[in-house]
Order: C-alpha cells, then sequence, then structure tokens
C-alpha cells in the first residue's frame, strides 16, 4: 500500500503528533483485522456493542441519542449502524415508555456474545501493542498523554 511506504520512508525522528496518529492508524488497522475474523460487524459497531454490554451489566439503558453524543457521530450514523446491528441479530430496539420519540437499543444474547468477542480482539490488540512494558512503565506512558491531552485541552480553552 502507497501509504505505509511513505511512512516507512519517514525519518524515525517523527514529531509526537505524527507519531501518535502512526499509532493510532496501526492500532486500528490492527483491531480491524481480528475483529473482521472475530465478529460480523461493520468499523463502528464494535464500540457501540461494548458500551450497551456495559450499560446491561450496570443495569441502565442508554438512548440512540446517548450513544450518538458519547461518540460524537451525527443521530442519523447512529440509526444506520442501529439498523444494521438489528438485522444482524445483535440488538433489539424498543421506544423508550417515558419518552417515545426515544429508542432504546438492547443487546441480544447473540450480541452479548459478540461484544465479549470485540472486547477480547481489543484486549489481545492493546496487549500486542504493549509487549516488553512492565506495568509502572505503562502507567507511566498513559501518564504522561494524559497530561499532553490535558495541556491541549487547557490552550483550547484560552
Amino acid at each position: 500500500m502507497l501509504r505505509d511506504e511513505l511512512y516507512k520512508s519517514i525519518p524515525n525522528k517523527m514529531s509526537l503528533p505524527g507519531l501518535l496518529r502512526r499509532i493510532d492508524r496501526l492500532h486500528k488497522q490492527s483491531l480491524r483485522n481480528r475483529l473482521a475474523s472475530e465478529v460480523k460487524a461493520e468499523p463502528g459497531q464494535p464500540i457501540i456493542l461494548l458500551i450497551l454490554e456495559r450499560a446491561a451489566q450496570a443495569g441502565y439503558t442508554v438512548s440512540q441519542n446517548d450513544l450518538a453524543q458519547a461518540l460524537h457521530v451525527s443521530d442519523p450514523t447512529i440509526t444506520t449502524s442501529m439498523k444494521s446491528l438489528v438485522r444482524q441479530g445483535y440488538v433489539t430496539r424498543t421506544q423508550d415508555p417515558a419518552d417515545r420519540r426515544r429508542m432504546q437499543p438492547t443487546l441480544t444474547p447473540q450480541g452479548m456474545e459478540a461484544a465479549k468477542k470485540c472486547r477480547r480482539c481489543y484486549n489481545k490488540v492493546n496487549a500486542e501493542m504493549l509487549e516488553g512494558f512492565t506495568k509502572e512503565e505503562e502507567d507511566q506512558l498513559l501518564e504522561m498523554i494524559r497530561r499532553i491531552q490535558s495541556n491541549l485541552e487547557k490552550s483550547l480553552e484560552k
């Protein structure tokens, strides 16, 4: 792939933002490959399955609007994903009894199994990504990245 060849030609002294973008791209590619072999889901759907799984485990429901806000996507995007997840048998949707305009998605048993597979894929890719790091090094890395995030968020508030 041309893009991969271009990345390989960039010197090792890549800027931090460039390096973070590259890591993000590799992580997504690795995750996409692993999910494709484990779960029949379209891009963007695994995170929805995981959110719905966590909500079910905690005993609460989320609306499609809640999902759209949490994932920073439009309502039509979530609606399209939900329709596909319903067709695949992973999700059922019911009207919110308190507000009939709102739809509440719920995982089916098949959806719960798919969510478990997605979680295993995420965990495997994350373990591969951090292979060779001690727990202390992982914690330090996360702390530094969180500080970078916080610094950038503060600079946007100015």
